[in-house]
């Protein structure tokens, strides 16, 4: 039983593997300047939350079960999948906090933007003030 559990364990490694590689092909600039691009990158990852909160449930069972079973291949193909995984997740990682960097710089340039539209054309009308001009 324990077999079937480490091997249904790999098969959502190699899921979630080839998850990580589909979100680490994505660049800076195309999650930047496209919505699309943006939206496929969340949906990815709530792929792979899903797939995780899998292997959490198959942890739990295999922690029931005995690990004699198992063979020494099948837990070196997933330490080498959960490498390879692990690699990719620090390239996504870098990739994301890339782009918030970018947002808030583009975030900054548009407010300061609008500090110095406003300074230029100043403030609207009082209430006040137009209603007394409208009076005379």
């Amino acid at each position: 039983m324990s077999v079937e559990l480490y091997q249904r364990k790999l098969e959502l490694f190699q899921r979630l593997g080839g998850l990580s590689e589909k979100m680490a092909a994505m660049s800076v600039q195309e999650l930047l300047d496209n919505d699309e691009s943006f939206a496929a990158l969340e949906k990815l990852m709530e792929e792979r939350q899903e797939i995780m909160a899998a292997v959490d449930e198959l942890n739990a069972q295999l922690g029931e079960e005995t690990a004699a079973d198992s063979g020494e291949e099948m837990a070196e193909r997933l330490r080498a999948e959960a490498e390879r995984i692990e690699a990719l997740n620090d390239s996504i990682e870098s990739t994301v906090k890339a782009v918030l960097v970018q947002l808030k710089e583009r975030t900054k340039k548009i407010r300061e933007g609008k500090h110095t539209h406003r300074a230029y054309t100043g403030k609207g009308r009082s209430a006040e003030g137009s209603f007394i001009d409208q009076r005379r």
